[in-house]
């Protein structure tokens, strides 16, 4: 049976570790060829695309800082050099420091918001000519809850993941039949291979009796809607903020 992401070609910045690297091997299953892009760490870059050739995908490893225009425009052509075409982007890094707003110093502030604001801005412009070719052209960027809901000392992160929102409705009518352009919003979200802290930390922010279903949820859940929007089944939708959250934020 063909794979329904056979002969596509998808570059996933920030790929290297758990959730960037979890939606490059969720596309690399449904047939996807992969860009693996890290900024610094070569080594877990390296062994993502081991594991994504392992199951049976194409694989590379571009290591670039997205929001230098030159590395953003390298990453993006590395996928034409390497498969020769591109039809999905997806944009994922967010850094995570948090702080209230007294204690919060310009430079995070501003660092949080070139990295997910001018990272997405840089690839999604080196690309857009190349995905506009593709008859299925798809460009997803991660987005966050806690924009829509507010999120105690993370004023950075929250303003720069509603950046987000209003690109991708902008580019939405940009692109107009030529690509979707999606923003998936995951709600609380924990994992096997998170410490204790780390998902304590998160749980804090979104409490398991705050979430109608009764759980947090897992990283395959945000995977799956992703694969979504990258098939066929998923071209219809555009413009739009998808939340994976068991119900937490409802618009």
């Amino acid at each position: 049976m063909t794979k329904p992401l056979s002969g596509r070609v998808a570059v996933v910045t920030g790929s290297a570790k758990r959730m960037g690297k979890a939606i490059a091997l969720e596309l690399a299953r449904d047939g996807a060829a992969i860009v693996v892009n890290s900024l610094s760490d070569e080594a877990a870059a390296h062994a993502t695309a081991k594991e994504i050739e392992a199951l049976g995908s194409r694989a590379v490893v571009c290591m670039a800082d997205v929001t230098q225009e030159e590395d953003a425009a390298r990453l993006i052509q590395t996928a034409i050099d390497s498969f020769g075409q591109l039809d999905i982007l997806l944009s994922v890094p967010s850094p995570r420091p948090q702080a209230p707003i007294e204690e919060m110093s310009l430079e995070t502030f501003t660092h949080t918001l070139s990295v997910v604001l001018n990272g997405a801005f840089l690839t999604i412009r080196a690309a857009a000519p190349h995905i506009r070719k593709s008859p299925a052209g798809r460009i997803i960027t991660l987005g966050g809850q806690g924009t829509h809901r507010g999120a105690k000392n993370r004023v950075n992160v929250s303003a720069a993941k509603g950046g987000l929102v209003g690109m991708t409705r902008t580019l939405a009518r940009e692109f107009g039949g030529d690509a979707t352009v999606n923003c998936v919003a995951p709600g609380t979200i924990v994992d096997d291979s998170d410490s204790p802290e780390a998902t304590e930390n998160r749980l804090k922010l979104t409490p398991v009796e705050g979430i109608p279903m009764g759980r947090p949820g897992r990283i395959a859940d945000v995977t799956a809607m992703i694969a979504f929007l990258c098939s066929d089944k998923g071209g219809y939708i555009t413009g739009q903020t998808l939340h994976v959250g068991g119900g937490s934020v409802m618009p």
